[in-house]
């Protein structure tokens, strides 16, 4: 199945993944960076429902299975491949 992804929602979901990448980065360099600043970005590029993280990391994962083929998350859990689940939770790590 072919899945028709937005092109605002890619934006926002590869934007999102841009500011866990420098947080990640900063972290690493400098052993401390204020997760506010994280949330601030991610806030500022459309996560900005009451619980940020958690909707980065649904449309992060949505965005994902959707690459795979399937429509949403629960015909991922379902359908997926062993090999397919494996690849995905090892994505973020």
């Amino acid at each position: 199945m072919k899945v028709d992804l937005n092109p605002d929602f890619i934006e926002k979901v590869l934007a999102g993944r841009n500011a866990v990448d420098e947080y990640r980065e900063v972290h690493r360099k400098n052993k401390t960076h204020p997760i506010d600043v994280l949330l601030k970005t991610l806030r500022e590029v459309g996560f900005d429902k009451s619980e940020t993280l958690g909707d980065f990391y649904y449309d992060n994962t949505l965005y994902n299975v959707q690459q795979l083929g399937y429509k949403d998350i629960p015909e991922w859990l379902e359908k997926a491949t062993p090999i397919e689940k494996e690849a995905l939770e090892k994505l973020w790590k």
